[in-house]
């Protein structure tokens, strides 16, 4: 199945159908794909935008954009935090506990393990995502 697809777009590719794809073919193929992204991110955006002209007078004021836009999401309870801190689920959270997830973090972007999480580190590991 996914060689098939493959094939199929090579095929779309290969605007003169030799069996090649060429520099060319490859800079049309993009620019048709580029066109087709853009006009659907357009699409959407008018979609965002009528939504939220809720008075449809062509303008969003703020209240419309701040009625329409989502606020922060606050787990208030705790429950959310407990249940991914609290390792062995004893409805507590220790200091071990709460710095797992950190040190986690911290240690996948401390590439080279000298104990310091550099701005350039950060940087691949958010280029890696």
């Amino acid at each position: 199945m996914f060689t098939k697809d493959v094939d199929t777009s090579f095929q779309r590719v290969d605007a003169n159908k030799d069996g090649f794809v060429t520099k060319n073919e490859i800079a049309v193929a993009e620019a048709r794909a580029q066109a087709t992204v853009q006009a659907q991110f357009t699409v959407r955006r008018k979609q965002a935008f009528d939504r939220l002209d809720t008075n449809k007078d062509g303008q969003v004021s703020f209240a419309e954009f701040a009625a329409g836009s989502p606020g922060p999401r606050v787990a208030t309870n705790g429950q959310q935090a407990l249940t991914q801190l609290d390792a062995n689920k004893d409805g507590r959270v220790t200091l071990v506990e709460f710095r797992v997830p950190a040190m986690r973090r911290f240690e996948r972007i401390d590439a080279n393990r000298d104990g310091t999480a550099t701005v350039e580190e950060q940087r691949k590991l958010a280029g890696n995502r």
